[in-house]
């Protein structure tokens, strides 16, 4: 697939039927790009209920993904990258004035995430 011009590959099994019999848990689709990682020698993203960022960074320090995605991560906190950052001691800039603003429009947002986010 590189050789055809393919960056990377997204690594999910799919589950588009319900006839498919997957085992869900935290970081499941990861061994699927752990292997096409190693046997196709190409850059991959893992995807599979990542939600910690201890996780993400294991996955990535332990050469199972080159990547992670987090699709529902955002959609709880749509800063789930920048607090990650912060709970991996990473030293964040301020939010730039329009983020710090569109708390008070996320109503629906768990008030928690909401003050860590104002830190």
């Amino acid at each position: 697939m590189k050789a055809l011009g393919c960056d990377f590959i997204d690594a999910s099994s799919g589950g588009n039927s319900p006839a498919q019999k997957i085992a869900i848990a935290p970081g499941y689709h990861v061994p699927f790009a752990g292997r096409i990682r190693r046997d196709a020698s190409i850059k991959t993203w893992a995807v599979g209920i990542i939600t910690e960022p201890e996780q993400a960074e294991r996955i990535i320090a332990s050469g199972e993904a080159d990547y992670t995605a987090h699709a529902r991560s955002f959609l709880v906190d749509p800063r789930w990258g920048w607090n990650a950052a912060r709970a991996l001691g990473v030293e964040t800039p301020s939010l730039p004035l329009p983020a710090a603003r569109c708390g008070s429009i996320l109503a629906f947002k768990p008030q928690h995430l909401m003050a860590k986010a104002a830190e």
